[in-house]
């Protein structure tokens, strides 16, 4: 399902994205400094098809738990963006995501969900 999402993305199908999203989501998208809502969170795929934008993307996945109709899934993303006058945004920066999964209706759909910026990894001092 998350293949899923970021494919959407990159083919700026705003509709189909907005199915995987539960009408009930709330959560901290990366766009948002404040929790949103399903009636926020195509916005920005739209702007990207609007402004004829780039994808692209990479996926590291890190867990994933299933409880019956209930699925928590941590990944690792980069995805970048590429303006029309060649410029681009993103890369190297790899955010953390989780997403949780509810199966409603025989469908998977995200009822909540942040993404944050992956801090690089600092050795304990002991």
């Amino acid at each position: 399902m998350e293949e899923i999402y970021w494919h959407d993305v990159q083919a700026g199908d705003v509709e189909h994205y907005l199915t995987l999203w539960h009408d009930a989501f709330v959560g901290r998208p990366c766009f948002a400094s404040e929790p949103s809502d399903k009636s926020n969170i195509g916005g920005w795929v739209k702007d990207g098809r609007d402004q004829h934008l780039k994808f692209t993307y990479q996926l590291q996945p890190k867990a994933v738990r299933v409880l019956g109709d209930v699925a928590v899934v941590q990944y690792a993303a980069e995805y970048v963006t590429e303006y029309g006058d060649g410029t681009r945004s993103g890369a190297g920066i790899w955010r953390k995501f989780t997403h949780t999964w509810k199966k409603t209706n025989g469908r998977w759909q995200i009822v909540t969900g942040m993404c944050a910026a992956q801090e690089p990894l600092k050795t304990p001092r002991i």
